[in-house]
């Protein structure tokens, strides 16, 4: 029975090719889906911010003629959000 490629690729060099293929591909996909939920989370979190900002203009009476805070609490001072 001859050797394939692979068969002969481990012999040689002591180690498994596919499994080093599969590897690589793991932390490529890993890395990936990192980038991925980083992104939802920053998407998030901005829309949170935007509707805060909308619930804090109310239905657009007030000393701001309908325009948003931005975040801004009755002093005029900006407020961050916790985490």
């Amino acid at each position: 029975m001859q050797h394939t490629d692979l068969d002969m690729a481990k012999i040689e060099n002591n180690e498994d090719i596919g499994l080093a293929g599969l590897e690589a591909y793991s932390r490529a996909l890993e890395s990936r889906a990192y980038r991925l939920l980083t992104r939802i989370r920053e998407l998030l979190d901005a829309d949170d911010e935007e509707r805060r900002g909308l619930d804090n203009s109310g239905s657009g009476s007030g000393s701001n003629g309908g325009r948003s805070n931005s975040g801004s609490n009755e002093n005029g001072r900006h407020h961050g959000r916790g985490r």
